[in-house]
């Protein structure tokens, strides 16, 4: 499942805050502009998100 936000960097930090499990880091795409985070929910399925 994936959502497109904005605020990426601001829902990072929140996220980090109340210790999301995170799937690897933050991808950013320098070309593009697109950021991309992928975290876990606590019955362990993976959600992405992501801002371009």
């Amino acid at each position: 499942m994936g959502f497109k936000i904005q605020n990426f960097d601001s829902w990072v930090k929140y996220l980090r805050e109340k210790q999301v499990s995170f799937r690897g880091d933050v991808v950013n795409d320098p070309i593009s502009g697109k950021k991309m985070v992928v975290v876990l929910d606590p019955d362990g399925n993976r959600i992405q998100f992501f801002e371009y």
